[in-house]
């Protein structure tokens, strides 16, 4: 089970592993789309900071908590730029979202704040994109969508 995000016309998608990665034309945006989890076992805040390191550290720009994709599925939003002293080394957005008993969460790293800025739109968009692919090699049961147990 994974999470769905409709990639704007020319990004390169690379689903090879068990997270999706999306990387933008110009090679300034790097995406990160985690499979879906049982409650508790993702941390979207680990998402967000994935591979920040000392003396780099992260500092959260903004946080909006009452947000939806575009199907309705609760959505939160973070904007997050890692700095080094005094250096900016890069700006992310990020979303977590809950979707019927399972648990995803998406971190865009842009290398620039005019990258960022440049592509915050389409960024929004896909990220507000999102749904559930439920679907695995195995019949289910509804009721286990709901329990968050594996099929």
């Amino acid at each position: 089970m994974r999470l769905v995000l409709d990639a704007p016309a020319g990004w390169r998608i690379d689903s090879s592993g068990t997270w999706t990665l999306l990387t933008s034309p110009d090679n300034q945006v790097r995406v990160e789309i985690s499979p879906l989890f049982a409650p508790g076992q993702l941390d979207p805040r680990g998402v967000f900071e994935r591979g920040v390191a000392p003396p780099a550290s992260v500092e959260y720009v903004q946080l909006l908590e009452d947000v939806t994709t575009r199907d309705g599925w609760p959505l939160k939003l973070a904007t997050l730029r890692v700095v080094e002293g005094t250096a900016e080394r890069e700006w992310r957005i990020g979303g977590a979202y809950t979707m019927v008993a399972w648990v995803g969460a998406v971190v865009a790293r842009v290398k620039t704040r005019a990258s960022y800025d440049a592509h915050r739109v389409t960024l929004l968009d896909l990220l507000g994109s999102a749904r559930p692919h439920l679907r695995g090699d195995e019949p289910v049961c509804l009721a286990e969508l709901y329990l968050g147990e594996p099929p």
